[in-house]
């Protein structure tokens, strides 16, 4: 009886620590490129542990869309299913990749000093890039790098598709799709995290009044409903995708998407 108590507080321990310590690492696991990139220019920025990398697609001088995908990164499905749309051939894309995804080096050890990296590539590869106009679509968990990187640029609008009402919501519904994980939802995460990114709050934040959710009516692990009810309290645009789920939100939705940047472009 004692040994099981020991384990299980020692069960518990761990997971308490790795929230509080190890957490970015398994927020964003490595990934390879599949495939020659086909960028037409690329910037980095290395610290002593991370690397970013942008990769732009398009002509200068014309609105520019910065990218900034889900915690697998995947710069090659993004070439194909975005910057090969026709949907967005008016945009000038340029796709982040985080650090150990699609080439960048490093891993992301802290998300506060990955924020202050990818920052400054921001503005250099919107200065580089000749922006006439700026917006910002993350999805996933990239919708959180997004809306915090979004702070420090000047947008004229925000996509944010598949994104989780914070940093601790995420957390629990990751740990809940593996039972060897799922008790750990019992922890007080929010408390145990370094940073809780709060989705409405970072909203609110924004100096641009040009903001779009989107997200799947059939998402499990970013749920439809607290969206809708940050969406609803703060008078934010949403696009509800029929049936999406949190892989195919993205296609479904892309058409919709691309209408509502063009809506926004021709405004001023």
């Amino acid at each position: 009886m004692r040994i099981a108590v020991i384990l299980i507080l020692a069960y518990f321990a761990f997971g308490a620590l790795f929230i509080r310590y190890a957490l970015p690492y398994f927020l964003f696991p490595p990934s390879s490129v599949t495939q020659p990139t086909e960028e037409i220019r690329n910037f980095s920025l290395s610290s002593s542990q991370m690397q970013v990398i942008s990769r732009s697609y398009g002509v200068q001088g014309e609105p520019c869309l910065f990218f900034f995908p889900g915690q697998h990164g995947g710069v090659s499905r993004y070439e194909n299913d975005l910057v090969s749309s026709p949907a967005f051939d008016t945009f000038n894309i340029t796709i982040f990749s985080y650090p150990s995804q699609d080439g960048a080096s490093g891993s992301v050890s802290n998300l506060e000093k990955l924020n202050d990296l990818l920052v400054p590539l921001a503005l250099l590869t919107e200065s580089k890039n000749s922006c006439s106009k700026l917006y910002i679509y993350g999805r996933s968990l990239g919708a959180m790098v997004a809306v915090s990187v979004s702070l420090s640029l000047n947008v004229d609008g925000i996509i944010l598709e598949s994104a989780s009402e914070s940093l601790a919501s995420a957390l629990r519904n990751k740990l809940n799709k593996n039972w060897y994980l799922s008790p750990y939802q019992i922890l007080p995460i929010k408390l145990l995290l370094q940073q809780n990114y709060e989705l409405e709050k970072l909203i609110l934040e924004q100096k641009t009044g040009n903001i779009l959710l989107v997200q799947g009516t059939a998402d499990k692990v970013t749920p439809l409903k607290p969206i809708q009810s940050i969406a609803k309290q703060n008078h934010i645009g949403i696009l509800e995708v029929e049936n999406g789920n949190h892989e195919s939100t993205f296609i479904l939705a892309r058409e919709q998407v691309s209408k509502t940047l063009k809506q926004w472009a021709n405004r001023h």
